[in-house]
């Protein structure tokens, strides 16, 4: 929590040496606590180092997959998708994608709807499967509004819109699916990583 707070204060540096002296995530027995890794792998997802983000999210979520709570296997499933998508990884950014969008449909984790089904989008887009990347950016508004349009789900649904307009080389489509950010410029914090 440390860690993910410096990062969305806009102090990076200061986020990555608070979780710096964590292990190698793929030596964790099950009683070691996750959330460190957690935070660690966001802040290498968001400060552009998806591999090593993945070299922490990857081992946490096949325990969390395991052991629960089944809001952080989401949480971490959809992080893992977005840094696998990054890397090129889009065979496993979508199964890790559809896996974060279907546990959070079962488990009726709403406020994490969006950004799960936006992981699952944006692999698909990229390969040019277009109704199944259109059925997760349709899920991804649908869990945006059931949240009233919170910030993460109204930004991760214009994303997954984005990504489908961006694989087709439709820019015009790139700029409308991004629209309805534009209200929220305005808003503290918003130029900061995270």
């Amino acid at each position: 929590i440390l860690a993910i707070g410096l990062l969305f204060a806009g102090r990076a540096p200061e986020a990555a040496a608070a979780v710096a002296e964590l292990g190698d995530a793929g030596s964790l027995d099950d009683d070691a606590s996750l959330d460190g890794f957690i935070g660690r792998g966001y802040v290498r997802l968001v400060t552009d180092d998806p591999a090593a983000a993945r070299a922490d999210l990857a081992p946490v979520t096949e325990r969390l997959r395991r052991h629960g709570p089944a809001h952080r296997a989401i949480e971490a499933l959809t992080m893992l998708a977005t840094a696998e998508y990054r890397m090129g990884e889009w065979d496993d950014a979508s199964v890790h994608g559809q896996l974060a969008a279907s546990l959070a449909e079962d488990a009726d984790q709403t406020w994490l709807l969006a950004g799960a089904h936006a992981a699952a989008c944006a692999p698909l887009a990229g390969r040019g499967d277009w109704e199944a990347a259109a059925a997760h950016a349709d899920a991804a508004r649908r869990a945006a509004d059931l949240v009233n349009a919170e910030f993460a789900g109204a930004a991760q649904a214009a994303m997954a819109g984005a990504h489908i307009a961006r694989a087709r080389g439709d820019h015009e489509s790139v700029i409308h699916a991004l629209e309805p950010l534009l209200p929220l410029a305005g808003l503290g914090g918003i130029g900061e990583p995270g």
